[in-house]
């Protein structure tokens, strides 16, 4: 029987190439434990058609490739292959159903996987082709008499490099003896795992860097003797998930970088102890809409990055007690609406933000905004709301940003479906109440002038630039004429 042919998807981990039909374009590169990024292409598998796939492997680690059924039962057939081309190993139905299954240990190396048609006649289809990679455990330190043992060896490594005259690890008998490490940098280590008592007696530490490793976990309690840490970077790993209660004992923390994970959502309460945090960054990871009281115990929070997430929405009172922040980063998500409101009566989703500076909503899906939505941001500076799809303002919506310098309006409305013709329709009565505002950004002509101070703001455009090329050569600015 001949299925339809479907759009089939990858399903990434560690650098993938594709060759089709002898030419390689590069498609998507990222390095975890197991699947967690998507990548689509539109494409069949045709009856005799092959296609391949290079993967670099930089540690040894079981490598498990398969397929899964798309739409239809498309039947395939899978090979492993060295960098020569010599086939490893083959695999017809070991998956579900119709589907491939290969797994093998590998070393570091350059791989090829591919993929053809059961078939040589018939059948054509979609499929997903999976792969994960599982490493072995980070080795750990077996020194009985030293108070480092069991502990992860690229950890343990670096607490003995920070004191000083130590070099063996049976020197290290007392825990008193780590109180002296303020500062531990870990990043760019390649580390694929931690162990729970890794940083204990580490009472000290002021400063822990673990960014840019290969972490897809972190166990329950490592940090919790950490009590004087001020700055935990965790970024750039392959976390999806976060233990309940694991930042609960860093009570003095004043900066959290979590970017550039996989996180997909955050436990309720993973931040109620984080009372001194000033910084919390979260953007570039994959979280969809979350609890209300997610950030009720911030109150000294200063700046919150959320942006490239998958936020269709944003819940009612989620920025309430948040009323120290400065800057509030939502651009790349998928908001279509900002009409939650606050858990008080009456109020907007932005209302008790009264010392914000700085909001974006830049490149999102918002179709219209509320009256009165920026209304108590009295200090707000700057206000991005670009590559949205707004076609028109409601008058008034600006009246109270009297503190607003910088706004973007750019490609809204039909700028995104392909018409240059069609703007964002605005009128000048929408900026007469800002009296401090720089920076206008807008698609389309600006039919008249915007240059507080000066006599010839809110004149036509036209009209105003014909007045200063009769005043003479040293006059050539707006603000001149005053």
């Amino acid at each position: 029987m001949k299925h339809p042919s479907p759009i089939y998807s990858l399903l990434v981990v560690g650098m993938l190439t594709a060759v089709v039909f002898g030419q390689q374009t590069a498609m998507a590169q990222s390095a975890v434990q197991t699947v967690s990024r998507d990548f689509v292409r539109n494409s069949y598998i045709d009856p005799g058609e092959t296609e391949e796939f290079r993967i670099t492997i930089e540690f040894s680690q079981t490598l498990t490739v398969y397929s899964t059924y798309r739409r239809g039962y498309t039947d395939t057939y899978g090979y492993l292959l060295d960098s020569s081309g010599r086939v490893l190993a083959q695999n017809d139905n070991g998956g579900e159903g119709l589907n491939f299954r290969i797994s093998r240990q590998v070393s570091p190396g350059t791989y090829y996987i591919r993929v053809r048609h059961y078939s040589r006649s018939t059948g054509t289809g979609g499929y997903t082709l999976r792969y994960t990679l599982l490493r072995a455990v980070e080795s750990t330190v077996h020194n009985p008499v030293s108070v480092l043992h069991g502990r992860t060896i690229k950890v343990a490594d670096k607490i003995l490099g920070q004191l000083p005259g130590i070099t063996q690890y049976n020197q290290v008998t007392n825990l008193a003896q780590l109180s002296s490490v303020t500062s531990l940098s870990l990043y760019n280590r390649g580390i694929t795992s931690l162990q729970a008592d890794d940083f204990e007696g580490l009472t000290s530490l002021r400063w822990l860097g673990l960014y840019n490793n290969l972490l897809t976990s972190l166990p329950a309690g490592i940090f919790d003797e950490l009590t004087n840490l001020l700055t935990l970077h965790l970024h750039g790993n392959h976390l999806t998930s976060l233990p309940e209660g694991i930042f609960d004992e860093l009570t003095s923390l004043r900066t959290l970088y979590l970017q550039d994970n996989y996180l997909t959502g955050l436990r309720s309460g993973i931040f109620d102890e984080l009372i001194n945090l000033q910084t919390l960054n979260l953007y570039n990871n994959q979280l969809t809409p979350f609890s209300s009281g997610i950030f009720d115990e911030l109150t000294n929070l200063q700046t919150l990055n959320l942006y490239n997430n998958q936020l269709t929405s944003l819940p009612a009172g989620i920025f309430d007690e948040l009323t120290n922040l400065q800057t509030l980063a939502l651009q790349e998500n998928l908001l279509t609406s900002l009409r939650s409101g606050g858990l008080r009566s009456g109020s907007g989703i932005f209302d008790e933000l009264t010392n914000l500076q700085t909001l974006n909503l830049n490149k999102n899906r918002l179709v219209s905004l509320p009256a009165g939505i920026f209304d108590e941001l009295t200090n707000l500076q700057t206000l991005y709301l670009q590559g949205n799809r707004l076609s028109s303002l409601p008058a008034g919506i600006f009246d109270e940003l009297a503190n607003l310098q910088t706004l973007d309006l750019r490609e809204n409305a039909g700028w995104l479906y392909g018409d240059p013709h069609f703007f964002l329709a605005v009128s000048f009565d929408l900026f007469e109440e800002l009296p401090n505002l720089r920076n206008l950004y807008l698609n389309g002509p600006v039919p008249w002038v915007i240059s507080h101070g000066s006599v010839l703001h809110g004149r036509t455009k036209e009209v105003a630039d014909a007045i200063l090329d009769v005043l003479g050569a040293s006059i050539t600015q707006y603000n001149q004429v005053t």
